[in-house]
């Protein structure tokens, strides 16, 4: 009976009884996705993803809210952690269940489509684009004033930098491959080069930054509020531990060389943290680092003078612009995924022949992320996607334990201790717990999407429609109030 009920299960993987249901023998795509990544290539892409503009950004705001080194360092510390936890049980859904989509896949394998759905709809609207416009956003900061630029110059800078990089993704994979792993190398190396500049510091220079304050946590908050909201500043910059799960299916041997890779890119990256912190706060004082969201332009004009900010600027663009290119190949395949699910316009899932990349989905992400760069401050869309993004991790996590009971016969090449996913879903949850009472109106924006994405869902179920049927009757609806 099982073995009947297997072989069903994979002869029709994306078949639910849902309305947002498309026959999958009709050409929704040209064909498949290649499989070109290995070990390699996606150690590049964690790397490539965590290490942009996060760790360029968020120490000064996470700084602002523990008001003390000691509780800042432990904020990184317990980011970083919480990253590895997540990552594991990441790593056993994506080899049990190798299918490109990430949350939207194992969501709807654990809860039905009407979540999956709905998380489609939310990381489509808010925490891709967002992510982008936040990476691309940063460098422009950074851009305008180590140059002295007009403000308005950043609005143009951010959109500018998504739309080169993009055209460079819909081009050619191979091509965006070769300048991720380029970038990623560049800037580990100037990583390091950063670390050892602050060690000679230490020997020869004044030794005035906060590191060599008596009491590392004298002057800590108390108020558990804002350590939810410094850990949502920190683990921005952890973000990217779960892109390889967006891309599963061009993995080669994908039970193998996930695990792989995930562990061994996130390796790299606390150790980049661990170095970049400590240089920080080595050099810098409790002044320059309140509320700073260029605080290594700072750290650059201490080490380098009057030249620093300007070279900073040179190691940030190309931190951000491998981070960039990471999110923008890994979040054009989400909505691939969910257009091949019926989530969507059937064009996203469309793949071109010739370059082998999915045209629509990037032309879409563009247009989204440069409008979140005209609407929104690097903070608020910060504390938005963070938000949005943990709740949904938390769901996705639980899901793993759920299927542990609903799917017991699948084949788990990684498996994790029990305790691991039940810790995370509780850090996670006390997360999102705290950071509704501390920024309440970024927790009232995501239920409202979330609100939103669940009445066209159960309108569309009533009435027995696809996708397509549902944009074809808003259509005609708004040409009845509005005629020629």
């Amino acid at each position: 009976m099982y073995q009947q009920l297997q072989e069903e299960d994979s002869d029709s993987q994306f078949e639910f009884e849902n309305p947002f249901q498309f026959d999958l023998q009709e050409t929704l795509y040209t064909h498949k996705l290649d499989k070109i990544l290995g070990t390699w290539s996606g150690v590049w892409l964690v790397v490539g993803v965590c290490i942009g503009s996060g760790i360029f950004a968020s120490p000064g705001l996470v700084y602002d809210d523990t008001q003390s080194v000691g509780a800042s360092l432990c904020v990184w510390l317990f980011s970083g952690v919480l990253s590895m936890l997540g990552a594991l049980c990441y790593i056993e859904l994506g080899t049990s269940y190798p299918d490109s989509g990430g949350e939207l896949v194992y969501l709807t394998k654990a809860f039905g489509p009407s979540l999956g759905f709905i998380y489609s709809f939310c990381a489509v609207l808010l925490q891709r684009p967002a992510s982008i416009a936040i990476i691309s956003s940063t460098f422009a900061e950074y851009l305008d004033r180590s140059l002295n630029l007009p403000d308005f110059v950043s609005q143009i800078t951010a959109p500018l930098f998504i739309l080169i990089l993009t055209l460079m993704n819909i081009y050619s994979v191979e091509k965006t491959q070769l300048f991720q792993h380029t970038s990623t190398i560049t800037k580990l190396l100037c990583i390091l080069l950063i670390g050892c500049l602050a060690m000679i510091r230490v020997v020869v220079g004044p030794r005035n930054g906060m590191l060599f304050e008596t009491d590392l946590f004298h002057g800590s908050s108390s108020e558990l509020g804002k350590y939810a909201v410094a850990s949502y500043f920190s683990l921005w910059a952890y973000d990217g531990w779960n892109t390889l799960n967006l891309v599963t299916e061009e993995f080669q041997d994908p039970s193998t060389n996930l695990p792989k890779a995930v562990l061994q890119g996130l390796l790299l990256v606390t150790c980049s943290y661990i170095i970049i912190n400590f240089t920080y706060f080595i050099v810098l004082s409790k002044e320059v680092f309140v509320d700073s969201i260029t605080i290594a332009l700072d750290f650059a004009e201490h080490i380098f003078g009057t030249y620093g900010p300007l070279l900073m600027t040179v190691i940030v663009f190309i931190a951000a612009a491998s981070a960039l290119n990471a999110s923008i190949f890994a979040s054009s395949r989400l909505l691939v995924a969910m257009s091949r699910r019926g989530h969507g316009p059937q064009k996203l899932g469309i793949v071109h022949q010739k370059t082998n990349t999915p045209v629509h989905s990037l032309i879409l992400q563009l247009i989204l992320s440069t409008i979140y760069c005209q609407v929104g401050d690097i903070k608020s869309l910060l504390t938005l996607y963070s938000f949005g993004t943990w709740f949904f991790y938390f769901l996705t996590v639980f899901g793993l334990l759920v299927l542990r009971y609903t799917d017991p016969y699948c084949s788990r090449p990684f498996k994790v201790w029990l305790i691991v996913p039940i810790l995370f879903c509780g850090l996670s949850f006390f997360l999102v717990l705290f950071s509704v009472y501390h920024t309440p109106m970024a927790a009232i924006v995501f239920f409202s999407l979330i609100l939103t994405s669940s009445l066209i869902y159960l309108l569309a179920s009533r009435a027995n429609m696809t996708f397509e049927d549902y944009l074809e009757s808003c259509r005609v609806s708004l040409a009845r109030f509005f005629p020629k």
